[in-house]
């Protein structure tokens, strides 16, 4: 029976080899995860086993109840080794699947790099652009002030013309008022003046006329009077 007991221990034990396979493949990257989900139950195998070994030792005349156990045994290391292909499984399909989500994180941070180096290059584009406008703004609105000092001085200077202007106009207009006030009385005085010019005028006609009538009188009064006395003269001369 001890040899039976014997066979039993080594055919139960769990296989070295398998642990040790199980470790290296399924810790990976995160052995404490796979661990953890591993130690528990390969525990509570162990210690399931030694109890029932220790029971085997204990009682040989039980020969029936060690076989019971034994095939409760070959249950559970069935289970066991179902478990750890299940947990092998899971882990390549979880390792599978790490490495598909690492390769599409990692070209997800490629574009995301190239992007970033795009908007890197598109910001300095921008930031130059912003800096020559920022520069062209400033000197618009030194030009802006410039032009608003010279358009404050040339509406200063035309409402000072404009004040000149008007109070010019005015002056021009007093006196060009004055001036035709005294050109009317200028008229008035000039035609009252040829009025009376006419009328001395007519007057010095007039008496020119009668002095020239009186001459004519006169001229014939006085060759008559020549005659009278040339017959006078002649009657008296002897002959």
């Amino acid at each position: 029976m001890s040899v039976e007991k014997s066979e039993y221990h080594s055919e139960m034990e769990p296989p070295d080899e398998l642990e040790t396979s199980f470790s290296e493949s399924t810790l990976g990257p995160h052995p404490e995860v796979t661990t953890t989900l591993f130690t528990p139950k390969r525990s509570l195998i162990e210690e399931t086993m030694r109890s029932l070994f220790d029971l085997d030792y204990e009682s040989d005349s039980a020969g029936s109840q060690t076989l019971v156990r034994a095939d409760m045994l070959l249950q559970v290391m069935e289970e066991y080794e179902k478990t750890i292909s299940q947990l092998v499984t899971v882990k390549e399909e979880t390792k599978a699947q790490m490495e598909k989500d690492k390769e599409t994180i990692a070209a997800e941070r490629d574009t995301a790099l190239q992007h970033l180096s795009n908007m890197e290059v598109a910001f300095n584009d921008i930031h130059q652009k912003y800096e020559r406008a920022k520069t062209v703004i400033e000197t618009l609105h030194a030009n802006e002030k410039e032009l608003k000092k010279s358009y404050d001085a040339v509406v200063e200077t035309v409402e000072a013309q404009n004040t000149a202007y008007q109070k010019l106009k005015q002056h021009a207009a007093e006196k060009l008022s004055a001036a035709n006030a005294e050109i009317e009385k200028i008229h008035k005085e000039y035609n009252g003046e040829m009025a009376r010019m006419k009328a001395v005028a007519r007057k010095n006609e007039l008496k020119c006329k009668s002095l020239e009538e009186s001459l004519e009188q006169k001229k014939k009064e006085l060759r008559e009077l020549t005659q009278i006395c040339d017959e006078l003269i002649a009657n008296h001369t002897p002959s």
